[in-house]
């Protein structure tokens, strides 16, 4: 695993990305404002406190205009890698493990120390891990809902 990318932007316009077939992982995390993105064949919009995981082989543009604070990375994955591989869109799940998290990034990311690397990857997978844990009981939850409203509506 290498994170080839990372950035935190705090912008008055957000700029576009052209429609590409990634050939990494992707993980942008909206902090405050607003951002829209395809997101293979659906358009989405995201708000502060909204995460977007894509893939490898996913389909991703995003649109210019609105103002955001995000943090994106892009991660691209080895063979031998063994990182569970999940995408989807989290609502409204940041919260103070994340925040915690993404600092404790930047601050190894920019610091320039033998360790520098290695701790600042294992801090990203650590986010990592929290994102796909978030993602599992998202998607949990959301299947349940999808239950209820079916049993309710076919009594």
């Amino acid at each position: 695993m290498k994170i080839i990318y990372f950035s935190r932007n705090k912008t008055k316009d957000v700029d576009s990305l052209d429609t590409l077939a990634l050939p990494y992982v992707d993980i942008t995390i909206v902090l405050n404002g607003t951002m829209r993105y395809g997101f293979n064949s659906e358009e989405v919009e995201l708000h502060a406190g909204d995460i977007i995981i894509f893939t490898k082989g996913d389909v991703r543009n995003r649109k210019s205009g609105g103002s955001a604070e995000y943090c994106s990375f892009n991660m691209l994955l080895d063979e031998n890698d063994a990182l569970p591989m999940f995408n989807g869109i989290l609502r409204n799940q940041i919260n103070e493990e994340i925040i915690t998290l993404l600092s404790l990034y930047e601050a190894y990311n920019t610091r320039f120390t033998e360790k520098t690397e290695e701790k600042s990857k294992h801090c990203f997978l650590i986010l990592y891990y929290t994102l796909y844990e978030m993602t599992r009981t998202y998607r949990e939850i959301n299947y349940i809902i999808q239950i209820k409203q079916y049993i309710a509506e076919h009594i």
